[in-house]
Order: structure tokens, then C-alpha cells, then sequence
């Protein structure tokens, strides 16, 4: 978990690898915020969602996803979202924390009987509290100006990560929407955080949080050590699966043949299809059409407590299957679905403006989605010529 620097800047972009004459694959830029709660410099690397920079069709924000040990995760978070978004997850903006000094900023407090002693590590521990200081008020806040983020968290931790992650949904509850703890150091401090869980006053905090815990094969070799750690987490889980939180969600996944080291990257994926688990709709065993696709994510934004509308992507595929299929006017419902959503995106009223044209025949109807059209790109020369065809039969 040792941060060198260097390293952490390469993961961002793997222009170092590419060879003379090719083209850079960039995933995402590295950049440094001066901490005056910390009194240091901070680095972070920022994943924005395939279609981010085109403004007429992308959704007016997005959600954003703080992970902890960022020079670890980067790659494996931002590639999951990159890869199952907009399909199987919603476009997501990845904030990836680089570390100074992981043991002082992971922990929330400075005494802890799981460190053998004596151990230099244990010297700098307990600077969790100022440390989520510093994502509260400086980094989010930052984030928020420079991005076009929704308020709808998520916050990633690994290891003691994770510990943070789950002590934050304790001191800070209005922070974030949703946790992913990946084999959290809940034994800290004699079980400190798995105290705080099982305090009443934790009910009212873990309403409407997702919770999503991934732990692997703890036999580490000390079995002592083991059987503490194995009773921690089986106490933390017990504690969410009776709580009676209104609105809660929680899951846990026991990987068997993963290591704490290996654990992540299972743990990432499976954490983020259960958050947004109802997210997903089967374009082919559902059939949905525009009605049902409406419908669908209203009631997931239900789930989540935030509202997502139907990516213009997905809405499109299906809108195309149907016009292979010769429905057009499910195809036309689809279409208008997303001019309602994305007025700004062109794309929808060109579609539109030829199914009244060449399905429907109604000219009157073609030339008011052609005009919408050329509003937004009035340099359409072919679609001008299409409006001037329209004009000439009606003289």
C-alpha cells in the first residue's frame, strides 16, 4: 500500500507504454490539492464517464465514487464502471485517493491491541477524524465545483479503507449514500467501530444506506489473530442484518479462495452490482418499451433515494430494436422519451423527424423535429435539404 508517486501518476494514463508513433489510451488525469487541514499536498486521479465531455446528450450530473488507496484501485474501479456502465451500472464519476501516510489517515483512532508492539506504524495512527475533514471540506467541495457530480455518493475502502469507510457512516452520515468495505480492520481498537454500530443512535444514521461488505479467506497463518478477525466481522454483519434501519440495504460476499490482498477486485464489482442492483433491465427477456423504461427507473431512483433517468444509450437500443422489428411507434415513444430527457441531444429529433416523414407520412410533424434539429446544429446541410424537399411538395 506503500505510495510512491511516480507510480500513482503513471496508473492514471498509460502513456509511458505506448509505443513510439502510437496513440496514448488515457483512463483518466492525475491531479494535486494543497490540504490546508492537513497541511500537505494531496494527490487524486479522476475518472470521468465515456461521453462526459458531450454536453448535449450526457445526464445533467453524475454520481461520484471516493475510493480509498487509490494508487491500488484506480485501475480496477474505473475499468468495472468503464465497462458495465450505462448497461449494467450507471455512468459514474471515480475519485481515487492517493496516500501519504495510510495508517495515520485510515485510522479513526490511535490505540489499537491488534499491532504487535512495538510497531512504528502505530506511532502516526489515529488521523481518521482529520482526514474525513479533508474529504468533507476541501476535496468533495472541490470535486463538486470542478465536476458535474450529483449528490450521491459512494465511498470504497479496502482494509483498514474500509475500516474508515464504515467509521464514516457513523460520524459523518449525510456524507455518503452507499459503502463498499473490502475485508474492513473492524477489530480495531478493541472493535470500536462494531461498537458504534450497535449503538441505537446508529439506526437513524444507516437510513437509506447501501452497505456492501467483501471479505476473503482471513487464514493468515496465526489463528489466534484469525478467530479475533472472524468474530469482528461476523459481529459487524449480524449488527446490519438485524438492523432495524428504515431503508437499509446490506449484503456480504465470503470469497473462499481470495486473499485480503486479492480480494478487491472481486469485492468492486460484486459491491456495485448489489448498490445498484435494480439498476439493470434485460433488454431482451423484458421487452420493455418507452412506458416500461420510465417506469423501471423511477422505481430504482425509489431504491436508491435518487433519481436516474433512462440512459439515452439504452433507450436508443431499444428504440432501434424496435424499428428492425418495424414497431414504429413504440420506436417513435422511445425516441420522444429521450428528447424529453436530453432536449439538447440532436440525435433523437433526426430519428423522430424521419419516422413521421417515411412511417407515418405526416410532413407537418417531420418538419417541426427537422427545424428542433437545426436548432442545435444549424449547419445540417443534410438535413436543410430534407426540409427544403418537405417545403417543395407541399407547394
Amino acid at each position: 500500500m506503500k505510495l510512491l508517486l511516480p507510480i500513482f501518476i503513471s496508473l492514471v494514463s498509460i502513456k509511458a507504454l505506448a509505443q513510439e508513433g502510437g496513440t496514448d489510451i488515457v483512463i483518466g488525469k492525475s491531479h494535486v490539492i494543497h490540504s490546508k487541514i492537513l497541511n500537505e499536498k494531496r494527490h487524486y486521479a479522476v475518472y470521468l464517464p465515456d461521453g462526459y465531455s458531450n454536453k448535449s446528450s450526457h445526464p445533467k450530473s453524475y454520481p461520484v465514487m471516493y475510493v480509498l488507496d487509490g494508487e491500488s484501485h484506480f485501475h480496477s474501479v474505473s475499468g468495472i464502471v468503464d465497462a458495465r456502465s450505462p448497461f449494467y451500472l450507471p455512468q459514474m464519476i471515480v475519485v481515487a485517493i492517493g496516500n501519504t501516510d495510510r495508517w495515520r489517515d485510515l485510522t479513526p483512532t490511535s490505540n489499537d491491541s491488534l499491532l504487535e508492539k512495538p510497531n512504528s506504524k502505530a506511532k502516526t495512527t489515529g488521523g481518521g477524524e482529520k482526514f474525513l475533514d479533508f474529504i468533507e471540506k476541501e476535496l468533495i467541495p472541490h470535486i463538486d465545483k470542478t465536476y458535474l457530480t450529483a449528490p450521491f455518493r459512494l465511498f470504497v475502502g479496502h482494509s483498514l479503507g474500509g475500516l474508515l469507510a464504515l467509521y464514516s457512516a457513523y460520524s459523518r452520515p449525510g456524507l455518503f449514500n452507499a459503502f463498499i468495505a473490502i475485508d474492513p480492520t473492524v477489530g480495531w481498537d478493541d472493535t470500536m467501530v462494531i461498537k458504534k454500530f450497535e449503538e441505537e443512535a446508529m439506526q437513524a444514521k444507516l437510513a437509506n444506506k447501501s452497505f456492501f461488505l467483501g471479505l476473503s479467506n482471513r487464514n493468515n497463518g496465526n489463528s489466534s489473530k484469525r478467530l479475533t478477525t472472524d468474530r469482528a466481522v461476523d459481529r459487524i454483519v449480524t449488527t446490519l442484518q438485524t438492523s432495524g434501519a428504515s431503508g437499509l440495504r446490506f449484503n456480504y460476499e465470503k470469497y473462499e479462495t481470495e486473499t485480503h490482498g486479492s480480494v478487491p477486485l472481486f469485492a468492486e464489482l460484486d459491491g456495485l452490482h448489489f448498490i445498484f442492483e435494480k439498476y439493470r433491465i434485460n433488454i431482451e427477456s423484458d421487452s420493455p418499451d418507452a412506458a416500461k423504461l420510465k417506469t423501471h427507473f423511477e422505481r430504482f431512483s425509489e431504491d436508491v433515494h435518487f433519481s436516474f433517468l433512462p440512459p439515452e444509450v439504452v433507450v436508443n437500443v431499444v428504440a432501434y430494436n424496435f424499428m428492425v422489428q418495424k414497431e414504429y411507434d413504440k420506436a417513435l415513444e422511445c425516441y420522444l422519451l429521450n428528447i424529453e430527457n436530453y432536449p439538447k441531444s440532436s440525435s433523437a429529433y433526426l430519428t423522430v423527424g424521419d419516422i413521421y416523414r417515411d412511417k407515418k407520412g405526416d410532413r407537418k410533424k417531420a418538419l417541426e423535429y427537422y427545424e428542433r434539429y437545426l436548432k442545435i446544429n444549424p449547419g445540417a446541410t443534410m438535413v436543410k435539404n430534407r426540409i427544403k424537399a418537405l417545403t417543395e411538395d407541399d407547394q
